[in-house]
């Protein structure tokens, strides 16, 4: 919860963003039995606030860098001779606030970049060179017959399917579209010549990630009786996500970018010495896309 506005997303419960810690003015942790105001979730809640502006400016800079070769090797790159997958990660960003109006009206804001390059080792298994053909006469396959659908009597029950002679399917009975698409298949480049099932094929994949943040909070203090504050903030998220088969096609790159938004609004006002009322209003908004690069065409 920030500023008294939840920040999980609808769809699966993660939080939507997090403010730069100079922007934090305090938080805390509610566990066990909490108030109601608190509930929707089980287990802990962290519950925060960004400070609010004050009569003077106040400004914090920031830069967090990291890169391979700041990095110690991994358990797969022990070997020296080997150069380490490449990474670099930039975080980036700043916090200002101060007055608009002295006594009156003050700002906060926040923004927050964050971008990574991360390489890493991935694996796949991909059809031998007779499975491509139509041959599925490999050790692999022995002992289960592949079955011609056009021959069941009652598709639903395998023992009234004939089978292919020797595991092998005609070439005229491969459809067409699947010849297609398995040109976009990588050969196998390790492990056993002939398919086993496992894993025979390695290369490098790859994620690039941009994350833009910023958060913009306005107190105004209209009397002694009234006060007035919102915060606005949204996140901006463009992964993209070469994979095994991106690696050896770019067109196979994944982009899952997303934005979302959260707004506060909150009107204090004290009644009497000793009781107040407090209205606040919350306003979350989450847009998931899943393109790729064929077509650029939403899947």
């Amino acid at each position: 919860i920030l500023d008294g506005a939840p920040l999980r997303t609808g769809i699966h419960g993660m939080v939507r963003m997090r403010p730069s810690v100079e922007a934090i003015q305090e938080f805390r942790i509610e566990a066990g039995w909490y108030n109601a105001e608190y509930g929707t979730q089980s287990g802990a809640q962290i519950i925060t606030s960004i400070r609010p502006g004050t009569n003077n400016f106040h400004g914090t800079l920031f830069h967090f860098f990291r890169a391979e070769e700041l990095d110690a090797r991994t358990f797969f790159e022990d070997d020296p001779t080997i150069a380490k997958r490449p990474l670099t990660r930039n975080t980036l960003g700043g916090v200002l606030s101060g007055p608009i109006v002295n006594n009156k009206l003050f700002f906060t804001t926040n923004v927050e970049i964050f971008r990574e390059r991360r390489s890493g080792q991935g694996f796949a298994v991909y059809p031998s060179r007779l499975m491509r053909q139509g041959e599925l006469t490999e050790p692999f396959f022995a002992g289960s017959p592949i079955l011609d659908i056009a021959t069941c009597t009652d598709p639903a029950v395998a023992s009234t399917c004939g089978s292919f002679a020797n595991n092998i399917i005609p070439q005229s009975r491969i459809s067409p579209i699947a010849q297609n698409v398995i040109r976009f298949w990588p050969q196998p480049n390790f492990g056993n010549q002939q398919f086993d099932g496992k894993n025979n094929f390695s290369a490098t994949t790859k994620n690039d990630l941009n994350d833009h943040q910023f958060f913009l909070r306005n107190d105004w203090n209209i009397n002694d009786k009234n006060k007035i504050f919102g915060r606005y903030g949204f996140q901006d998220i463009r992964p993209a996500s070469v994979g095994v088969l991106a690696s050896t096609d770019d067109r196979f790159t994944r982009f899952n970018p997303k934005r979302q938004q959260n707004a506060t609004l909150t009107w204090t006002r004290f009644l009497t010495n000793t009781a107040l009322n407090e209205l606040r209003v919350s306003y979350n908004r989450d847009v998931f896309n899943r393109t790729s690069e064929i077509g650029r065409a939403h899947v």
